[in-house]
């Protein structure tokens, strides 16, 4: 998704070619990645020549996150519609900091990557490498390399960048519910905010069954109905908005998935 030289695109002719220009030390390579567009969401994997696909299934991919010098988006208005300060929920992980190990980052952090991977295992919890053709029925649904994780948030708003990293065609239909006292399901919807190359002209507003665009100073237009929540096809990004704000405290919040037998992916 970058505007890149032909020297840096990573393809093995290409690979070959830097590895032997004469700017280069031999067997070495130069590839130049400017980051000179639009604030948007990346992402990059190796490109071994018949080995993608095992690359990629084996989480040897990441993020590649294009901000502001002041980690701020394009696009974006300082002031809202209604002359209100605008800003994203946030911070983010900075360069330093593990929020993995130290729980006072985790609770303060509110832009968190989440990426999608269907997964088979072994018996002994070893990835199942080789799982065949497209057709194949993955047992899991791994969201950052986790099995069915929880994400414990707080009664607030969170930005979630969304990747499908599935490297078999895999589309997913993602959506969001609780339960009431009732066991009736509720949605929790996704604010669409970005999606490939950057923050969207308009926001739309997606739950399991419908996707609604806000109009000028947040009057909604009319819903559209969907059956099968928000659709990530590989390789695809979102950049969404989850808000928390309203929900009873223990709520247990479903992120489910209506395009493969795997429904449930994970919960916070």
């Amino acid at each position: 998704g970058g505007p890149l030289s032909p020297l840096s695109l990573g393809r093995r002719k290409v690979l070959s070619a830097a590895a032997s220009s004469p700017d280069n030390n031999p067997g070495y390579g130069r590839f130049q990645y400017p980051n000179d567009q639009e604030t948007t969401t990346l992402w990059f994997h190796d490109h071994t020549l018949g080995m993608s696909l095992e690359n990629v299934y084996s989480m040897g991919y990441g993020y590649w996150l294009i901000r502001t010098e002041d980690n701020g988006e394009d696009g974006l208005s300082a002031i809202d519609c209604k002359e209100k300060p605008q800003k994203l929920p946030g911070p983010p992980a900075l360069i330093g900091q593990d929020p993995n190990a130290d729980h006072k980052t985790r609770c303060q952090i509110r832009e968190i990557p989440l990426s999608f991977q269907m997964r088979s295992y072994y018996n002994d919890g070893s990835i199942y490498l080789r799982p065949g053709g497209r057709d194949y029925q993955f047992d899991v649904m791994t969201v950052n390399g986790k099995t069915w994780p929880k994400l414990e948030v707080d009664k607030d708003r969170y930005r979630f960048r969304l990747l499908n990293s599935c490297g078999l065609r895999e589309i997913l239909g993602l959506y969001m519910i609780y339960k009431d006292s009732n066991d009736k399901e509720i949605d929790v919807p996704f604010y669409v905010i970005g999606s490939d190359q950057g923050m969207l002209p308009k926001v739309a507003i997606v739950t399991h069954y419908s996707a609604t665009v806000i109009e000028d100073c947040g009057v909604t237009g009319t819903p559209n109905k969907i059956t099968s929540g928000l659709p990530i096809s590989p390789g695809e990004r979102y950049d969404v908005i989850v808000d928390f704000s309203d929900l009873p405290g223990g709520t247990v919040v479903q992120l489910k998935n209506s395009k493969s037998d795997t429904y449930d992916v994970m919960h916070f």
